[in-house]
């Protein structure tokens, strides 16, 4: 392996339509998501006695799987879920597109089960997703461990069984991060006391959290959504945005001060807001530090020990960012195999628009996400 190989910090999986029928007990398996067609020719999914139909602008499910090919307003009729490229769903294809791509090791989101994970009222049913889902990208990494990292699901809803989930997931299944949404959770803010034990546990697993989003506006609250009803304003709003209030809670809030070793990770949302948010965030801190009580130093000092941001091919900000934060606080992220990806040419494209040194390239492809990830040989 090289000295600095390239980490995909931030690709995702497609989920196989079988996949709760085959890793999900009774009796919870007639209750999981199911993929149909709709009357209209779409691809939906049917969950807790209601059919969503994800139009993504009229993209659809298909633009899941998509990267590298065009797509447009009659997409999600045209083509289906299921005829996604392979890297999305066959762990032997998506090998063979990260050689082509000059990517060593994937870490490897969901794109279709975080939803309705995050959104299961019932403890038991949540935990039985969970589960699930995290068995089943145990076997699909399973194919070769040291290059595929399958980043895990808990029921945080329930933060006992979150706990228990968490726990497994790593100890037993090998998992090196856990992936939540930034969107509330039960109506709760990040920085609520309940969530303490659930960030302890990770603490002390030494395994990072990550947070990404996913614009489905009509099951969880998401940030735009009150606003705009079309989906190119609701995504332009919810990514950012969302991460931007998580970050808010968890760095005003006082989490990343009651736990120091906990580590945080801000997926697919661009890079450029966050000097910005820092400072503004500092400069409240200033002027009204009685209001963020929980505080001994100011927020960005915690950004700055404990957290990381993706960036992608065609971040135009990504110099602008490492020299205002360090190059060290970046990781690089492909998007594979979403409609949205730069593909084929991720790595290249990147490397030729991101404006870095070599020696921040190097850390930005690949040593943080080895450091953030404990990985052997890092530092």
């Amino acid at each position: 392996m090289p000295q600095h190989p390239v980490i995909d910090a931030d690709g995702h999986i497609n989920e196989p339509v079988d996949l709760w029928d085959k890793f999900v007990d009774p009796p919870y398996r007639d209750l999981a998501p199911r993929l149909v067609t709709t009357s209209e020719g779409s691809d939906a999914i049917t969950f807790l006695g209601a059919t969503h139909i994800p139009s993504f602008g009229g993209m659809g499910l298909p633009a899941l799987g998509i990267a590298g090919q065009k797509c447009g307003p009659r997409t999600m009729y045209e083509r289906r879920y299921v005829d996604g490229h392979p890297g999305g769903f066959d762990p032997g294809a998506r090998l063979a597109v990260m050689d082509e791509e000059g990517i060593e090791i994937a870490v490897l989101f969901p794109s279709l089960s975080a939803l309705p994970i995050a959104a299961v009222p019932d403890e038991r049913f949540g935990t039985a997703l969970a589960r699930g889902y995290n068995n089943w990208l145990a076997e699909f990494c399973h194919v070769r461990p040291h290059r595929l990292y399958g980043v895990a699901q808990v029921p945080l809803l329930h933060v006992n069984a979150a706990i228990t989930e968490a726990t497994r997931a790593v100890e037993t299944l090998g998992m090196r991060m856990i992936v939540l949404r930034p969107n509330p959770y039960g109506g709760r803010q990040w920085m609520d006391r309940s969530y303490d034990p659930f960030w302890a546990c990770l603490q002390d697993l030494g395994v990072p959290i990550a947070f990404h989003e996913g614009t489905f506006p009509h099951i969880v609250p998401t940030a735009g959504a009150d606003r705009f009803e079309n989906f190119f304003f609701q995504h332009a709003v919810s990514h950012p945005f969302e991460q931007q209030l998580v970050c808010l809670s968890l760095l005003a809030g006082g989490v990343l001060e009651r736990f120091p070793r906990l580590q945080v990770a801000f997926m697919e949302s661009g890079c450029g807001w966050l000097p910005y948010w820092l400072d503004r965030i500092d400069e409240h801190y200033e002027h009204l530090e009685w209001l963020a009580p929980d505080l001994s130093m100011k927020p960005s000092a915690y950004f700055q020990r404990q957290c990381f941001i993706s960036t992608e091919a065609g971040d135009f900000d990504v110099a602008y960012v490492a020299g205002k934060l360090g190059a060290d606080k970046l990781l690089f992220a492909s998007d594979f195999p979403h409609y949205d990806a730069v593909f084929p040419g991720a790595v290249s494209a990147f490397r030729a628009s991101a404006g870095l040194t070599e020696e921040a390239a190097a850390a930005v492809c690949g040593g943080n996400a080895a450091r953030m990830l404990r990985l052997p040989g890092a530092s």
